[in-house]
């Protein structure tokens, strides 16, 4: 997908990034609604557009080493002279975007810092969709730095990765995401599975729902053990640890809850 990029890779091709998205969800196990935002900051990846003016930088600097007289180096010249609507151009408009001047060190460009510029403004945009997305308020609890997760590397099968990456996205079909396709209020959309008239949310799924009381206390007494003071935490550092520090374990506690819960609603009906 990125061959040739160091010739074409200005441009700011969508596609390029809607196959790269699709990609990633197809591996993380989750729908094509799923939030683009949590997709990308859970993986890690570098963004297409990186990619591609990192491609254009290196041979930039390969056409500066190269012998004059060489073809590629002479057409390259006179490229160079014109810097309108060519490449020269495009390869300019990325200096002056990172704010570079190549002359300083003899026309070569370091490609790091390129690409440390370019990601480094991807991540704040980045930060400030976590902190305004409301399908994103439990993942920015626990998700504060853009880089890829440990879990991907876990051997989970493909039902719990997706079990486990839903319930981070704020897509698993619990009550609080259902009741908004039915146009619920939030404060509506209480679990129907135990007696505590609570939202069933992400903290009611993990901490508290008595429905899942036999799996939960398998959890607790690893977290105790991992975490001496796990017990007085507040719920929200509970989330967090439990996610970020035993995910193996949640992963398994998500995928055997919410398949006990599918249960309960089969048979009630």
């Amino acid at each position: 997908m990125d061959y040739c990029s160091a010739i074409w890779g200005y441009s700011n091709l969508i596609k390029c990034d809607k196959i790269h998205n699709r990609a990633l969800r197809f591996f993380l196990g989750v729908h094509r609604f799923a939030p683009t935002t949590a997709v990308v900051g859970d993986t890690g990846w570098i963004s297409s557009k990186t990619r591609h003016w990192v491609s254009m930088i290196r041979y930039w600097n390969r056409l500066i080493n190269m012998d004059h007289d060489r073809l590629c180096k002479r057409i390259f010249l006179w490229d160079n002279s014109l810097r309108l609507n060519n490449w020269s151009y495009e390869i300019n408009e990325i200096f002056d975007y990172v704010d570079i001047d190549v002359l300083e060190y003899g026309g070569y460009c370091n490609v790091d810092t390129v690409k440390d510029k370019v990601e480094a403004e991807r991540i704040i945009d980045w930060s400030n969709k976590v902190n305004t997305q409301p399908k994103l308020r439990t993942y920015r609890s626990f998700k504060r730095v853009y880089k890829g997760e440990n879990y991907l590397l876990c051997n989970f099968d493909r039902s719990t990765r997706s079990f486990y990456v839903q319930f981070r996205f704020g897509i698993l079909p619990i009550r609080i995401e259902t009741g908004r396709y039915r146009g619920e209020a939030v404060q509506d959309r209480k679990c129907v599975y135990c007696n505590k008239n609570s939202v069933e949310d992400e903290i009611h799924f993990l901490l508290h729902c008595s429905l899942y009381d036999d799996y939960r206390n398998a959890l607790f007494d690893i977290a105790n053990r991992k975490c001496q003071n796990f017990d007085v935490r507040s719920d929200i550092q509970k989330l967090e640890f439990l996610v970020n520090e035993m995910f193996s374990s949640t992963a398994r506690y998500i995928s055997r809850a919410y398949k006990k819960r599918q249960s309960m609603t089969y048979e009630s009906r």
